[in-house]
C-alpha cells in the first residue's frame, strides 16, 4: 500500500465536515509508550459486540479509526499536553504524518489483524532512519473493546508510540492516570 498523507485522507473522508468536536474543545490526545505501564482501562479485556450498531454516531475527528504511521518528530514532543487538542494541532498532525496503513472504521479484531499482517509483511516500514513509528487510534465506546488487543499488537511489533484520540467528557478519564504528557495546556472548563 502506498503511503498516504493525512491531508489526502481528510479530503477523501471529509473530516473537516464531521461534527464540531474541535469547536467545543472535546478532543484530547493521549500519547503512550506501549511497552511501559499503561492505564488499566487500556488493558481491560472486554466482551466483543457482534457488530457495530448501525446508525449510531461515534466520536471521530476525521482520521481513520486506526492508522499505522511514521513521523519525523515523536508525538510526545509535538503534543506535550493532552488537552485541548485543537484544529491547529490537527493541521500540524496532518503535515507530520506518513501513513503506511489505515482502517477507516474498526468493526472487530479482524480489522486489527489486518494491521498485524501489514506489520509482518512490511517490517522495514518501522525502521526508517530519522522517524518514529506510531499507531493512532480513535477511542470511543465501541473501539475501546479492542484496545487491549491493540496494545498487544503494538508491544509485539515494537511500535514506539500509541496515540489515542478521545472525547474528554466521556469515561475513562486518562488524565487521572500517570502520564508522559504534562497534562492540561490550560485549566479545563
Amino acid at each position: 500500500m502506498a503511503r498516504l498523507s493525512a491531508a489526502y485522507l481528510a479530503m477523501v473522508t471529509g473530516c473537516h465536515k464531521e461534527g464540531n468536536w474541535f469547536g467545543r474543545e472535546l478532543v484530547c490526545i493521549h500519547v503512550f509508550h506501549p511497552t511501559e505501564q499503561l492505564p488499566g482501562p487500556l488493558l481491560e479485556r472486554m466482551e466483543q459486540i457482534a457488530s457495530r450498531p448501525s446508525g449510531k454516531r461515534y466520536f471521530n475527528i476525521g482520521l481513520p479509526e486506526a492508522v499505522r504511521c511514521t513521523t519525523g518528530t515523536k508525538f510526545l514532543e509535538m503534543f506535550p499536553y493532552f488537552w485541548p487538542f485543537s484544529r491547529t494541532d490537527f493541521d500540524q498532525l496532518e503535515r507530520a504524518l506518513q501513513i503506511h496503513w489505515h482502517k477507516e472504521v474498526i468493526d472487530g479484531s479482524s480489522d486489527l489483524d489486518e494491521l498485524v499482517r501489514y506489520i509482518h509483511t512490511h517490517p522495514d516500514a518501522l525502521k526508517q532512519p530519522g522517524t518514529s513509528s506510531a499507531v493512532l487510534f480513535t477511542f470511543h465506546e465501541y473501539t475501546r473493546r479492542l484496545t487491549a488487543y491493540l496494545v498487544g499488537v503494538c508491544r509485539e511489533a515494537g511500535i514506539a508510540e500509541l496515540v489515542l484520540f478521545k472525547d474528554p467528557s466521556q469515561a475513562p478519564y486518562f488524565c487521572t492516570y500517570p502520564a508522559l504528557q504534562r497534562g492540561f495546556k490550560r485549566p479545563p472548563p
